[in-house]
């Protein structure tokens, strides 16, 4: 249950409420078979999983001198982008959304997607009308949402206290912290629960618990 101080909530997109692990590792491991290099399990991605995603991809083992970052960045969200509609919400999400925008508080999309690529999923899912903002990165490489987190809430007219960030990984805690705001993690998504755990805040199995 969402304490009812908070007036706006701000959602990471991939993997809180869209369910897309299973594709971003089915991806990942034909990039890696491409090149020879092991396949990695849906836990050893959560394990390691991290942003930036650069280093992530460093620590897998990809040469980034003779395979540069950008094109295995290209050739990933090419991919990606070809079977996302594949993806389904978790459950509840909608649920969740609807009953938050019924109880008067505005939400928005923190994400680390590309700008026009998250309008273009929110819109596929039809989960447009519950947004105040869609935040997206202007670029594929999923740097980090710090300088967009804080963008967000330079754009609310909320005080900090008001605003409620909620994610997925350890990335998301990151964010909140650096903007001043409160933070709540669901363990369904990119990273496992003991390291959203390590965090220090409120962490769920599932987005039920976010319920109004």
């Amino acid at each position: 249950m969402i304490n009812l101080k908070y007036k706006h909530l701000i959602w990471d997109w991939n993997g809180t409420l869209m369910n897309d692990t299973w594709l971003c590792v089915e991806v990942l491991n034909s990039i890696l078979e491409r090149r020879r290099m092991p396949r990695v399990s849906v836990d050893a991605y959560r394990t390691q999983f991290e942003f930036p995603i650069i280093a992530y991809y460093k620590r897998l083992g990809f040469d980034l001198d003779a395979d540069p970052f950008e094109a295995i960045s290209v050739e990933f969200n090419n991919e990606y982008d070809r079977r996302r509609e594949e993806c389904l919400l978790h459950e509840d999400a909608w649920k969740i959304l609807e009953s938050h925008a019924q109880a008067g508080r505005s939400q928005s999309i923190l994400s680390a997607s590309l700008h026009e690529r998250l309008e273009e999923i929110i819109e596929f899912y039809q989960l447009t009308s519950f947004f105040h903002h869609l935040l997206g990165l202007g670029n594929i490489y999923a740097e980090g949402k710090i300088a967009l987190g804080r963008q967000c809430i330079n754009s609310l007219d909320y005080d900090r206290e008001e605003i409620l960030l909620i994610g997925d990984t350890v990335h998301d805690f990151e964010v909140a912290t650096e903007c001043g705001i409160d933070c709540v993690l669901v363990s369904h998504g990119h990273q496992h629960e003991e390291r959203l755990d390590a965090c220090g805040v409120p962490v769920f199995e599932s987005l039920r618990a976010i319920e109004i």
